[in-house]
């Protein structure tokens, strides 16, 4: 049924979200993958807004408005921006790299997990919603 699909997709997003963490962890020096993966709570937010119609406080917009900037300057995006425009041979070395953009999903995944478990609501209970993640997981990851 339903309660089960939304399981298997739950599954999904947890399993997805530490394959990416580790790929970022693997490639990226530890503080900029730990910051990355740290914009999980700007990404709950955004979805429980999206996806649960939750009402957001204008502090908690400006907050969240802070840390985009912070991941934009993490990001450091103004090197790909003129690599892309400018026409210059090579890809300058503070460009987004792809390990970035993984660990940023990372944090994605993972601040979308909160909003689909409440989407669940009370139809599953705590045990089963550990089971079904742990099994997608093992399944995903052989």
């Amino acid at each position: 049924g339903t309660t089960e699909a939304m399981l298997v997709v739950r599954g999904v997003i947890g399993a997805s979200a530490g394959v990416l963490l580790f790929v970022g962890m693997y490639f990226l020096p530890a503080a900029e993958a730990a910051a990355l993966y740290g914009t999980a709570p700007f990404f709950s937010l955004l979805f429980a807004y999206l996806l649960l119609n939750e009402t957001l406080s204008p502090w908690t917009v400006g907050g969240m408005v802070v840390s985009f900037v912070g991941v934009v300057i993490i990001l450091r995006p103004i090197g790909m921006i003129s690599w892309l425009w400018m026409g210059v041979a090579e890809a300058p070395s503070e460009t987004v790299s792809c390990a970035a953009l993984l660990t940023l999903g990372a944090g994605a995944l993972v601040g979308l997990a909160g909003p689909t478990i409440r989407m669940m609501g009370a139809r599953v209970r705590s045990l089963e919603l550990v089971a079904w993640l742990g099994g997608v997981g093992v399944i995903m990851n052989l």
